[in-house]
């Protein structure tokens, strides 16, 4: 992995100008980097900063006083507003953020807990959040922990309790995949290694899925793997149950009612709950019910609590839609059919579909100065998801069609708030690109 880790810091590190002695966050920013891996690089940068500006001394004055902590701390914002990459450091920052989202993309159930407490057991919520900013990608675990941690009532949460949810969070989140799913997830391993995976950094993604199977796929074809020849080894491929899937479906099986009412399968809420309210109820428990059938286990419980069994017709549902109230899962899904017969019997359609690429590229121009803004607020930083969701998008008729798969396909399959500011501004942008054609055609 070293080498691995070398060769991509040298690809990166050449598209930094050698004859300048320091690079500033703007010229970073401009670089020609993965969107991950810049937020990665910037945030190591400013924690240097910090750490190499020292608090003064002195037996002349009150320096703790909470006008001289005040001022300090604007001192430092203000500098960090200024920070810089000094060349001579270049090589050992690119190297050390290279190897850190290496390490997240390939065991995230391993990697996040670590990165989120260092050597501490327990943390406090305020600086829980603060330390969610290094998640740089598998960005939906950023709302999950707090919303937890809310919901739970709690002040501070322990390392070990941090695993397991995070665990069974990820494994909820990946149940069902089919080849394209797992593409998606992989594309910024992709986009960071040039193209080319080893497959023993693929086995090691699927160890830490608990897929035995895949990972033993990856290791048999003993080369390093493109985007087609990864999808071909998962198309098609079953995967037998990791040990943890084993219990919970056993223990799922005798206890159709606890199923019934597991909050983690099906929200008893009313309203429209979001997916990351969702998650969470994974670990809730079931409030209403027998409270030691479905409390959260201990930390260092062996035995995951009861799932149900995955059926045919859930394999096939939208990953997002398993996280939603039963009826505004089952409105969504009609809704998706009557689009796809609509469009099934319409000669438009495979017309459209070949316009398609022409359109996505128009579009893709209108919103080229806002990419890295949308990529990183919309789509955890894969560069490769937001193209196929233009592409996706500037395929579709009219508006309506393209909000519905922006809102069902793009935050809620994110876990993006529809109503925040970056939402908005994504969706306005897209709406006038959609009400005024007249505007595409001039481009």
């Amino acid at each position: 992995m070293d080498r691995l880790i070398d060769d991509i810091t040298d690809r990166f590190l050449d598209r930094l100008p050698a004859d300048r002695q320091y690079h500033t966050a703007d010229e970073l920013h401009n670089l020609e980097l993965p969107s991950f891996l810049r937020q990665r690089l910037l945030l190591q940068v400013r924690r240097r900063l910090l750490e190499s500006l020292k608090a003064p001394r002195t037996p002349w004055a009150d320096l703790q006083s909470a006008e001289v902590q005040r001022r300090w701390e604007d001192y430092m914002e203000s500098a960090a507003a200024s920070l810089r990459l000094p060349q001579n450091h270049a090589r050992e920052e690119i190297r050390e953020a290279v190897e850190g989202c290496l390490e997240l993309l390939v065991r995230p159930r391993e990697v996040i807990p670590r990165l989120l407490f260092g050597s501490e057991r327990k943390l406090d919520r305020s600086r829980l959040e603060r330390r969610l900013s290094w998640l740089v990608v598998y960005v939906h675990f950023h709302s999950l922990l707090p919303r937890y941690m809310e919901k739970k009532e709690l002040e501070s949460l322990e390392r070990e309790r941090c695993a397991s949810i995070i665990s069974r969070a990820d494994r909820r989140f990946c149940q069902g995949y089919e080849a394209g799913d797992w593409m998606e997830l992989l594309d910024p391993l992709f986009e960071l290694t040039g193209g080319r995976v080893p497959s023993g950094l693929l086995a090691d993604f699927f160890r830490d899925k608990e897929m035995a199977h895949r990972a033993e796929r990856m290791l048999e074809y003993g080369d390093d793997l493109d985007r087609e020849a990864l999808r071909g080894l998962l198309s098609g491929q079953e995967e037998a149950p990791s040990p943890a899937e084993e219990r919970e479906r056993e223990a799922a099986s005798g206890s159709e009612k606890s199923a019934a009412v597991d909050p983690g399968l099906a929200s008893a809420e009313e309203g429209n709950e979001s997916r990351e309210e969702s998650l969470n109820a994974l670990f809730a428990g079931d409030e209403s019910g027998d409270p030691g059938e479905h409390e959260v286990p201990r930390p260092d419980a062996e035995v995951e609590p009861p799932a149900p069994a995955v059926d045919e017709e859930e394999e096939s549902t939208p990953m997002w839609m398993r996280y939603l109230d039963p009826d505004e899962a089952e409105g969504m899904e009609h809704e998706r059919r009557e689009e796809e017969d609509e469009s099934g019997d319409d000669p438009g359609a495979a017309e459209a579909s070949r316009n398609g690429s022409g359109r996505a590229a128009r579009l893709r121009s209108v919103l080229e100065y806002r990419r890295d803004y949308f990529v990183n607020e919309l789509f955890g930083g894969t560069g490769g998801a937001y193209d196929r969701a233009l592409e996706e998008i500037a395929s579709r008729e009219d508006w309506r069609s393209a909000s519905r798969y922006i809102e069902q396909k793009i935050f809620k399959r994110n876990m993006v708030d529809p109503y925040s500011e970056p939402a908005v501004d994504f969706t306005d942008r897209l709406q006038s690109w959609f009400m005024n054609p007249s505007d595409d055609e001039s481009q």
